[in-house]
């Protein structure tokens, strides 16, 4: 059947044997208008089990991209007095303000507000931290006394747990992070615009219009 549908034989294609005993066990179609096909069907797969034989997927990874960046942090706060208590829960209702959008009428939204996230050591930039972009506040859990059930005289709780996750609003490049240029990057792998590859070509010299080597272009000093 393979044959009169086209398939040539083992030497006069790159298609082996195991390929087409692959090939009938996994189109279980392709007989499905002859009589006696489920039984055709059954015996290529049995043979192909038996040969250890499996249509191969050939299945390939094409990159479409990255998600965006997302950052969680936990904190504990413990609050030794009401009025500290009063601040926890001011810095609680800011934060789930600015994660809200805004109604801006019966059918519309204002997005919510950005963060800005920075770490710092002392009064200098903690590098050994990651640099976040401009980021929402997409969640923002609290939970009151997860480990106590002490409450201050007014009521307020002493122990206030905030876990906070933070997506940026754009997909990131290694430029973003890094800028142009990266310690321990060979240069000879960077992707270069059109204008830099040409000019690379003609110092290195090759005519691109000839497809060759370029000997006059050559000079002293120059790498060919």
């Amino acid at each position: 059947v393979l044959t009169k549908m086209g398939f040539k034989p083992e030497e006069e294609t790159i298609i082996t044997a195991p390929d087409l005993q692959a090939l009938q066990a996994a189109n279980r179609d392709l007989l499905s208008g002859i009589p006696f096909a489920d039984i055709i069907q059954r015996t290529s797969r049995l043979a192909a089990m038996e040969m250890g034989i499996a249509q191969n997927p050939n299945t390939a990874v094409t990159y479409e991209g990255h998600q965006l960046r997302s950052f969680t942090f936990d904190f504990k706060m413990i609050s030794e007095s009401s009025e500290q208590a009063k601040t926890v829960a001011r810095i609680v209702d800011v934060l789930r303000n600015y994660s809200l959008p805004d109604a801006t009428g019966a059918l519309s939204i204002q997005y919510p507000a950005h963060f800005e996230i920075e770490f710092y050591q002392g009064e200098e930039p903690n590098t050994f931290m990651p640099k976040i972009f401009t980021s929402h506040l997409t969640s923002l859990n609290v939970i009151y006394n997860q480990t106590t059930n002490i409450f201050h005289p007014d009521g307020a709780p002493v122990e206030t747990d905030v876990q906070m996750t933070f997506q940026e609003i754009q997909t990131l490049t290694r430029e973003d992070l890094y800028g142009d240029r990266f310690e321990g990057l060979d240069e000879d792998y960077q992707l270069l615009d059109t204008k830099d590859y040409e000019k690379r070509r003609r110092e290195q010299g090759f005519d691109d219009e000839k497809n060759g080597p370029k000997a006059s272009t050559v000079t002293e000093g120059s790498s060919a």
